[in-house]
């Protein structure tokens, strides 16, 4: 009895020992566990943080879904070019145009504009005229005849323009716009010796007309001012011969086929 007693104490003793080293392996397996689960943590959050420091400031980071989020830049918006780079960008026919539509639309603006204006140079109003003459001649038709009614119906436009243009400047020239009386002979003499001999003669009936009445009264305003400067100072006379202003009278005569000769004979008496 006693025997199967020791036995039975025995065999608890045994079960109870399995139990308590199985728990104790448990127990190590779950620290073990525990702390590997620490070192992958750590090394996670090391590594998080490395990231940050690398990545530039305008980016951020979404930590939840591990996501690069763009900073956002402001706008630019466009806009149109100042008055003064558009003035700048424009050429001669397309500023013209401008100032022409601006002065139509709003006519008030004509006395300032004028007022603002500088002065016309000779220069400037002979190149202009040249310019006109020149498109007269670039548009006369081929193998024609350049004195045809044919040929003038061609470029009447600019034929038209070119009178136009001459009595706006010429009428700037002389007084009372223009009271210097060098300056008026100055405008007659070039422009009858470089432009105005060089102009077609037509035939056209109606050029004819214009043509005359533009030498008559070129002949009119030049024994005018000749006349008035002349007789305004006594030492004018010696300014005309050392200049040579009469040499310059007999050229344009020539060049004009006699049609001021007049200016020529007064001085020649």
């Amino acid at each position: 009895m006693s025997t199967q007693h020791e036995f039975q104490q025995r065999e608890h003793q045994q079960r109870v020992s399995k139990l308590t080293i199985q728990r104790k392996a448990n127990k190590r397996r779950f620290n073990d566990g525990e702390n590997e689960d620490n070192n992958n943590n750590f090394n996670n959050n090391r590594a998080r943080n490395l990231v940050r420091a690398r990545l530039p400031h305008r980016h951020s980071i979404n930590m939840n879904n591990g996501r690069f989020k763009k900073q956002r830049n402001p706008e630019v918006f466009g806009q149109k070019l100042p008055l003064n780079r558009i003035i700048e960008s424009l050429d001669k026919a397309a500023l013209q145009k401008l100032l022409t539509t601006m002065i139509t639309n709003n006519p008030q603006l004509t006395t300032d504009v004028m007022d603002a204006s500088p002065n016309v140079t000779i220069e400037n109003s002979l190149a202009i005229l040249h310019e006109k003459l020149q498109l007269i001649l670039d548009n006369m038709p081929y193998k024609v005849d350049p004195s045809s009614d044919y040929s003038f119906l061609r470029v009447k436009p600019y034929v038209d323009e070119f009178f136009q243009a001459l009595s706006d400047y010429t009428l700037n020239f002389i007084p009372p716009v223009e009271n210097d009386l060098t300056v008026c002979i100055q405008f007659l003499v070039e422009f009858l010796t470089q432009i105005f001999h060089k102009l077609p003669k037509f035939q056209a009936v109606e050029f004819r007309y214009y043509y005359k009445l533009t030498t008559e009264k070129f002949n009119h305003i030049f024994n005018d001012i000749v006349y008035q400067f002349v007789n305004d100072k006594k030492q004018n006379i010696l300014l005309i011969i050392n200049n040579n202003w009469l040499d310059n009278f007999k050229k344009l005569n020539e060049l004009n086929n006699n049609e001021f000769h007049k200016v020529q004979f007064w001085f020649s008496c």
